[in-house]
């Protein structure tokens, strides 16, 4: 085999130890620290696969969303930020009504894909979820820059020109 086919294959061993792993930690509910320790072991041997967004679903399942925040930051912290697991991070404080935590994280993300539209998106929205309109307002103007056929972020600064009482925006972002 070549060295590419065994790169390969040793991936496909590793992801297959990490839902091995996850599986144990489902066997041992409810959640303790073991189960915790295991988690954690599948996702350090599988790191590109679903085995991180799994884990973050039997966390919230079973109570245990801090957990699952815990599991993001230490995974980011293992492999250095990850676009994909700062995004989910970010999603997840969003649902936990943390906004302020989901900016910092996006913006995070953001350093490492500064043009992914949908980074900025996510960072819109959790700025007008912390009443930063004006920071929201940002975001989406990079959105339409990115993506100029993106009507929802266009009806999204509609909205917010409306809120500030700038017609002339607003009107120009709803046609």
């Amino acid at each position: 085999l070549s060295n590419t086919q065994l790169t390969k294959t040793k991936r496909i061993q590793q992801g297959l130890l990490g839902i091995g792993e996850l599986s144990l930690a489902l066997a041992l509910l409810p959640f303790d620290q073991s189960a915790f320790q295991l988690v954690r072991k599948a996702i350090s041997l599988d790191l590109l696969s679903m085995t991180l967004p799994m884990a973050e679903k039997l966390l919230i399942k079973t109570g245990c969303s801090s957990l699952a925040l815990k599991l993001y930051r230490w995974t980011n912290g293992r492999i250095g930020s990850v676009p994909q697991f700062l995004l989910l991070q970010g999603d997840l404080e969003q649902k936990l009504n943390n906004p302020e935590a989901a900016v910092d994280t996006y913006k995070e993300a953001l350093k490492l894909e500064p043009n992914n539209s949908e980074v900025h998106r996510k960072l819109a929205q959790s700025y007008i979820a912390s009443s930063n309109r004006d920071a929201a307002i940002q975001s989406l103007l990079q959105v339409v820059d990115q993506k100029p056929s993106d009507f929802d972020a266009y009806y999204r600064l509609g909205q917010l020109y409306t809120d500030r009482c700038e017609w002339m925006h607003s009107l120009y972002y709803f046609k």
